[in-house]
């Protein structure tokens, strides 16, 4: 194993960086789309990633499109408004809003405008069910954004959201796929779920128990994916490294384990990936679910020398994008730049407002929208030698 000094926040950047790199959605469609027959495609691309997802496909030399609706997050780029192929929504996360309903709309219309035989290719990635929706009738906009609020304040694990989702939704666990009948389609899918289960990536419009085995689905990227980059980093440079697999569960809680399982560690990277929960209090501060796990392990205590990084890798954080960051990177210095800014960790992790304190700390970590969605990913260095540092 590598004996150099390491820089602790550095090295956990750059895993991150990797990471993100081994599932970029463009790449690790382009490598999908080689392996399908050949011909043209109508598209329907729903979700964060949903753009290089569909650049994918334009840039493949097998493929050619028909026409497309997009649901992202964002205006469209330049080239693609140009493209009259193209029907681009701006639709709303973690709410649904009315350009949600649009694409939802738009998409329904294009395979009904579709020949028996027309083939369909389906890009799906974390954010659809948000981004694409139409809803049962009777269920109004204000009752999907009121009812998904309450989901999410709730807790609820990203399976049991969509539960609820489906019983509103017309799109939603094999909704896509009814309306599709008889026409082929195959699914590609970045997922940021559990197990990277079809029905439940994008809340599965294309799963049901009379549609799974007609359309392939197909996963092109996902939380193992950036994981295996992690291990692939670390061993490259001769450090010990620790993948220790799914992430759930309360976020303060797993943060608070989690520093207790680093203080007792291996040294060398030690890493988790999957996506926690916070129930919210009535008035929450400013964060996320990855913000609040890292000030938990602060509060917790991490040694001098010590590293942990906890980031969305969609690079978003939390609800309120007025406060957009992917996450945090903390160390054995946090607590006390923490409590030099006059915060109390305590406080501000019962309030829901730990993007203050670590802000406080310059603590926190901003990549800007990454255009992909594999979940949360946990990095941490534990030393060899504690040692204060950055």
């Amino acid at each position: 194993m590598s004996t150099k000094p390491v820089a602790p926040r550095r090295l956990l950047l750059e895993c991150h960086a990797a990471a993100l790199a081994a599932v970029e959605p463009r790449v690790a469609t382009a490598r999908a789309l080689a392996e399908l027959g050949s011909g043209p495609l109508r598209v329907i691309a729903a979700g964060k990633a949903a753009e290089g997802m569909l650049r994918a496909m334009l840039g493949s030399p097998r493929h050619t499109l028909i026409a497309a609706v997009v649901a992202a997050p964002g205006r469209a780029p330049a080239d693609l408004v140009r493209d009259a192929r193209i029907a681009w929504h701006a639709g709303g996360h973690p709410l649904p809003d009315a350009g949600s309903l649009a694409a939802g709309a738009a998409a329904l219309g294009l395979v009904d405008e579709a020949p028996p035989d027309a083939r369909f290719l389906i890009l799906l990635s974390g954010g659809a069910s948000a981004l694409l929706e139409h809803p049962v009738a009777g269920v109004t906009l204000e009752r999907l954004r009121s009812e998904t609020a309450r989901w999410l304040a709730a807790g609820l694990a990203i399976g049991e959201v969509n539960r609820e989702r489906a019983a509103l939704s017309q799109l939603k666990s094999g909704g896509l796929a009814r309306r599709l009948g008889t026409r082929p389609a195959t699914v590609l899918l970045v997922s940021d779920v559990p197990g990277d289960d079809p029905a439940v990536v994008g809340s599965g419009p294309c799963w049901d128990a009379s549609t799974a085995g007609a359309i392939e689905h197909r996963c092109v990227a996902a939380n193992a994916d950036a994981r295996a980059a992690v291990v692939e980093l670390a061993r490259d440079r001769g450090l010990a490294v620790h993948d220790h697999g799914a992430l759930a569960g309360d976020a303060t809680a797993t943060g608070r384990a989690i520093a207790q399982q680093l203080a007792d560690a291996t040294p060398g990277i030690h890493l988790w990936g999957g996506e926690c929960t916070v129930v919210l209090p009535d008035s929450p501060g400013r964060g996320g679910r990855c913000q609040q796990l890292a000030l938990a392990a602060v509060a917790t205590g991490i040694a001098a020398g010590d590293a942990l990084l906890a980031c969305g890798t969609d690079g978003c954080d939390g609800p309120d994008l007025r406060w957009r960051v992917a996450g945090a990177l903390v160390d054995g210095g946090s607590a006390m730049r923490i409590a030099d800014a006059g915060r109390d960790p305590a406080d501000h992790l019962a309030r829901c407002d730990a993007g203050s304190a670590l802000e406080d700390a310059g603590d926190l970590v901003d990549t800007g929208p990454t255009g992909t969605n594999v979940a949360d990913l946990v990095i941490a260095w534990r030393a060899d030698e504690r040692r204060s540092g950055r």
